[in-house]
């Protein structure tokens, strides 16, 4: 649940899905950044790219990547950015070869491109010899431009430090940011990967994420308090949803076009997003959704906690109503839904705990086509899920897949250090 804009200081949980990527780094005496990618099975040929190591660095030291990098190695060259903005880089003017080996047919969907900037970030962190934690990682979110829009910070915590049958609770206004929330005994998240006939565009989730900071910036005149947004205890997480509905929800316009918030605001911080001029935002829903998805996030894990401690199947019915309202305003209040993604949640909500299925929501990947399902970790309630995801694909003529089981991220599988490599 949540994957919010990072300045909306809300809670995030999730989860990191199976998905394998080995990465090997080593130091090299022959003055280049060689990248070289190999696949198993035999299922794409290999690829390899190579650049003089000072024009690397020289770049780096610009704040940008490599020039001409094919699509293919730019997690790793992602990785080499925001180690190099985290001051985590030791001396590599000597050369470096970073090898990796990712999962058969990795999911776009499913984060594949970030477990490998993770991975990558573990690898060439062990050869620096300057250990990822939480503290640097969450300096992460400081990164502009494409780094900061595509890699949202929850998803690299997770697949940095998620552990095993466990989500991970994300809040940069708490220490430790990052705290494993265990799953009950006999429970499983499980994925649905869906292909919407009308897909979720980027574009489409930037305008909600824009409107969702115009409605910070709203309500932080209304309640008087314009340095709010640089406290890390600010942003949307510190309105609860009492102080919402009692004294800003009717005060926050419905709809305004960007012009009209330029007029009332007198500027606009082009690190929350582009403001155009002639469209229409909606703040009032898209903070909305921010204010209540922090309040479920919360009440999420207590249930979660309370299943654990009881065994007391009410609480993981409730955690699953917790998705339910969760789905809905991610798709209606901030406007990432779909018909397809609906369909999944109304299925689900259908079967119900007595078929071993306690919730659905959409994830928050950005693409409106990932669902993430809390489950009994069960073969009749794999059964169902399947048979779900058979006859929806059947319904819309397009497939939809089903990925179980969360597994542990890059720091917590280690990094392996000997004489020849570090990986």
């Amino acid at each position: 649940m949540g994957g919010l804009p990072d300045w909306s200081n809300c809670a995030t949980i999730s989860a990191t899905l199976s998905t394998t990527v080995v990465v090997g780094a080593r130091r090299e005496q022959h003055r280049r950044f060689e990248v070289r990618r190999s696949s198993p099975l035999g299922e794409a040929a290999p690829c390899e790219a190579a650049w003089p190591m000072s024009a690397v660095l020289s770049s780096l030291a610009r704040g940008g990547g490599s020039d001409a990098e094919p699509p293919w190695c730019r997690p790793v060259m992602m990785a080499l950015q925001l180690l190099a903005q985290t001051d985590r880089l030791g001396d590599l003017s000597d050369g470096v070869v970073v090898e990796f080996e990712a999962a058969p047919r990795p999911s776009a969907l499913g984060g594949a491109d970030t477990a490998l900037t993770a991975a990558c970030l573990q690898a060439i962190s062990a050869l620096c010899e300057k250990p990822l934690d939480h503290a640097v990682v969450m300096r992460l979110d400081r990164i502009e431009g494409p780094v900061h829009r595509a890699g949202c910070i929850h998803r690299y915590m997770t697949c940095l430090f998620g552990e095993p049958r466990s989500l991970l609770l994300v809040r940069r206004d708490s220490q430790p940011p990052a705290i494993p929330v265990e799953l009950p005994a006999g429970v499983c998240v499980s994925a649905a990967e869906v292909r919407p006939q009308r897909p979720i565009q980027a574009a489409r989730v930037i305008e909600s994420d824009v409107a969702a900071a115009i409605g910070l910036r709203l309500i932080q005149r209304l309640l008087n308090k314009p340095g709010a947004a640089n406290d890390p205890r600010g942003g949307l997480a510190a309105v609860t949803t009492q102080e919402y509905v009692e004294q800003l929800r009717m005060r926050l316009p419905p709809r305004l076009k960007g012009k009209q918030v330029l007029d009332m605001l007198g500027s606009w911080d082009d690190a929350n997003g582009p403001l155009e001029a002639e469209r229409t935002y909606k703040p009032r829903s898209r903070a909305e959704h921010h204010i209540y998805e922090n309040e479920r996030v919360q009440d999420f894990i207590a249930c979660l906690h309370r299943a654990r401690r009881s065994g007391d199947e009410a609480a993981l019915a409730d955690a699953g109503t917790l998705m339910f309202a969760s789905h809905w305003s991610e798709s209606q209040r901030y406007g990432l839904g779909s018909v397809e993604t609906d369909a999944v949640v109304t299925a689900v909500r259908k079967l119900g705990p007595a078929g071993g299925l306690f919730g659905a929501r959409l994830a928050a990947t950005g693409d409106g086509c990932l669902m993430v399902i809390l489950m009994r970790d069960t073969e009749a309630a794999r059964e169902a899920l399947d048979r779900i995801a058979r006859d929806l694909s059947q319904r819309f003529g397009s497939p939809i897949s089903v990925r179980g089981g969360s597994d542990g991220g890059a720091c917590i599988q280690g990094a392996h250090v000997s004489t020849s490599m570090k990986t």
